[in-house]
């Protein structure tokens, strides 16, 4: 493990996050600040859940007006994540099961919100709506 990411979980394992939360990585393709390409999500936590605004723009898009299901489902991925904020572990994502209920449009503004259902240990159970 590199020194990088020892010092990446310890953060999350001491720290007492509130407010906006740091990105997981500088060049996290949902929340990093330095990735280009990124969907640049700013995620807060209220209380024990975390929620983001987002808005999927053109290049987004699977079908016309229509965001593509890989990209809701990266941004729900990288929402859930910041729940390890909360919990104060360190984590990866180990099955990601994502309902479409109805089409994500181009150009709408959304408010993403996520909480832990759960939990057996390191073992999470979490939902986002």
């Amino acid at each position: 493990m590199s020194d990088d990411v020892r010092a990446y979980v310890a953060s999350v394992a001491q720290d007492d996050f509130t407010g906006v939360l740091p990105a997981h990585w500088p060049t996290c393709l949902g929340c990093g600040p330095d990735n280009a390409a990124g969907y640049h999500l700013q995620v807060r936590r209220e209380g024990e859940e975390v929620v983001t605004e987002h808005t999927f723009a053109e290049h987004h898009s699977g079908a016309p007006g229509i965001a593509h299901g890989g990209a809701v489902a990266t941004v729900v991925d990288d929402v859930l994540g910041f729940l390890l904020f909360v919990v104060r572990i360190a984590g990866v994502t180990r099955h990601l099961e994502v309902d479409y209920l109805k089409p994500v449009l181009i150009g709408v503004p959304y408010v993403v919100r996520a909480k832990v259902d759960s939990r057996e240990g390191r073992k999470l159970w979490v939902s986002c709506a």
